[in-house]
């Protein structure tokens, strides 16, 4: 049952210099579940960046009466506690709720009503490995209203208790590379290492890698023999954020092969500097299997990536019906900033399996892990059993590792294979440290 809504009256004002002219405020917090404990208001000189007023309170009281300037743009702000344990860096209790409401409060006003609206929250805590700018900005991705102004330090350690919800964090005029699909659960605490860097110089941002068969137009299988072995060529082309092909001089390749099983690869190719677009030779392969090849292009402080994925295998075989579903992150190194799934059907021969419509969904996946293309989609029978999708772990609960559950079930027959990804826990970086 909801407590009533009882009302305290305090008179604390923090003033740096000389008062302006006051206004008296009652804030309402609404009603509140029985377990909250306390709950504690504060008022924020927007454009100063203080604290003007502020009260604790026990419930049942919610409702508080204070003193504010007058003429300002204010924050209201409420965080209501319970009595479990929570971060150091809040106090040490977890919140449950926090409301927050910006206005002005007009000069000469008769005490005013100011009704906050409470949302079940959480804890983000905010790492930031070095920094250029004082401020970051976390905006709500599921609402429009400001973004909350988080004051930042070089190698600072920062806790903002915030809605439930997924957020992205930018810094203008830097970018955050691990600022997208931030979530913070309720009542609990999620960490994030963030870092800033400087916004890319060219006119159309390098985007993504295309990486193709150019030796055999619209042919995805590596067709081989016993007897000798069988070189690969590669177009590579990149694309810019515009969608749009665009020419990269001077850029460095590298390549990453692996091949299952290991012995099928013969040689890979060595890093080389290409401008794009180009073909490129020196992947020689024998016997039977499958391959992935990632390609990484560095040009002008900017890199993109691209993959290309294959079945090795002799003249007269063809892919088989699926028998299992199999997930791998391309790069895990970048699960931060974000990478690709990789999800291959797979045959009784460990090769990619052929082709079915189907459906793909996400449903037990942590609500940590970002998926910004959707966690549910069609399969429409093109895919030739490997599907790569965006995916990244910006933030996660302090020493727990999340997991990525996903299914595959088939629209033309009897067929659903399912498969968890369990990924790395998110490391807590060292105070102070790069």
């Amino acid at each position: 049952m909801a407590r009533s809504r009882n009302i305290a009256w305090a008179s604390t004002l923090l003033f740096a210099c000389t008062p302006p002219d006051v206004a008296t405020v009652s804030i309402g917090l609404g009603d509140v579940p029985e377990r909250v404990e306390t709950i504690v208001v504060s008022v924020l000189d927007v454009d100063a960046r203080l604290v003007v007023a502020s009260a604790t309170v026990t419930a049942p009281t919610t409702i508080v009466e204070l003193g504010v300037p007058a003429e300002v743009p204010l924050l209201f702000r409420a965080v209501a506690r319970t009595d479990r344990p929570g971060p150091r860096l809040v106090g040490g209790v977890m919140p449950a709720y926090v409301a927050r409401s910006q206005r002005t409060i007009a000069l000469g006003s008769e005490q005013v009503a100011v009704d906050l609206l409470a949302r079940p929250a959480g804890v983000l805590t905010v790492f930031m490995a070095s920094t250029d700018t004082e401020e970051l900005l976390l905006a709500d991705d599921a609402n429009e209203s400001r973004p909350v102004r988080v004051a930042i330090e070089r190698g600072g350690e920062r806790a903002i208790v915030l809605p439930v919800g997924r957020y992205t964090a930018t810094a203008p005029p830097f970018v955050v590379p691990q600022g997208e699909g931030l979530f913070v659960a309720r009542e609990q605490e999620s960490i994030a290492a963030l870092t800033l860097e400087r916004p890319p110089n060219r006119e159309d941002p390098l985007r993504a890698l295309v990486v193709t068969r150019a030796d055999c137009d619209g042919c995805r299988d590596v067709v081989t023999s016993t007897a000798a072995t069988t070189t690969l060529s590669l177009a590579i082309e990149a694309t810019g954020q515009s969608g749009l092909l665009v020419d990269v001089e001077d850029a460095e390749l590298t390549f990453a092969v692996e091949a299952v099983p290991p012995s099928i690869l013969v040689e890979a190719p060595p890093p080389m500097v290409r401008d794009l677009p180009a073909v490129i030779e020196g992947i020689r392969v024998r016997g039977r299997g499958r391959i992935q090849v990632l390609v990484t292009a560095a040009s002008d402080g900017e890199a993109v990536r691209g993959t290309f994925q294959a079945n090795v295998r002799y003249e007269d075989e063809r892919a088989g019906d699926p028998v299992r579903l199999e997930a791998s992150l391309v790069e895990p190194e970048r699960l931060a900033r974000g990478t690709q799934l990789r999800l291959a059907l797979l045959d009784a021969s460990d090769r990619f399996a052929r082709s079915i419509p189907g459906r793909v969904d996400f449903e037990g996946t942590s609500p940590h892990v970002h998926l910004p293309q959707g966690r549910e989609f069609e399969l429409l029978g093109d895919e030739r059993g490997v599907l790569l999708r965006r995916i990244a772990r910006p933030s996660a609960p302090r020493g727990v590792p999340v997991s990525v559950v996903v299914t595959v079930t088939s629209t033309v027959g009897p067929g659903t294979w399912a498969t968890t990804l369990t990924l790395p826990v998110l490391p807590v970086p060292t105070p102070g440290g790069e």
